[in-house]
């Protein structure tokens, strides 16, 4: 995977992170008192952020 990574960002900027967009999962959910976000990457096991106020938390960070 990182291989192919490596090459499609030979070609630019914008391909780069186009690909690397393409293989994220993201998942947002909004609640009363703060925000939770679920961040993915191909098969690896999600990452959670939550966020109130000014302050994000992400576990296994």
């Amino acid at each position: 995977m990182i291989q192919l990574i490596f090459t499609t960002c030979k070609f630019g900027r914008s391909a780069c992170a186009s690909f690397i967009k393409s293989l994220l999962n993201v998942k947002y959910e909004e609640k009363i008192l703060y925000s939770k976000n679920t961040v993915s990457f191909s098969n690896e096991d999600p990452v959670q952020c939550y966020g109130a106020l000014t302050r994000v938390i992400c576990r296994g960070l």
